[in-house]
């Protein structure tokens, strides 16, 4: 049973660079994905935040002792937006 003073699962809120070692990316596609709205970011006194229960159940995850064995990222439809050339 969580206590007042530990973060439990709903209230775990990850900064955009931990986010980015989770699904192994840079923190410009997390804002990219954020922007393109695949996650949700809060602003908290002009920081951006990402709840940890969101980004498990995005990953299909249950095991939140594993932020680096995360599922596959989201990809937008179109792909990562670069295109072959030639």
């Amino acid at each position: 049973m969580a206590t007042a003073s530990s973060p439990t699962d709903r209230t775990l809120l990850l900064t955009e660079a931990e986010v980015a070692a989770i699904f192994r990316v840079t923190p410009r596609t997390i804002r990219r994905w954020a922007r393109d709205g695949w996650l949700n970011p809060l602003r908290i006194a002009g920081t951006t935040r990402y709840r940890a229960a969101e980004l498990r159940d995005l990953t299909g995850s249950n095991d939140e002792t594993q932020p680096g064995q995360a599922a596959l990222a989201p990809t937008p439809a179109d792909g990562c937006g670069r295109h072959a050339s030639g």
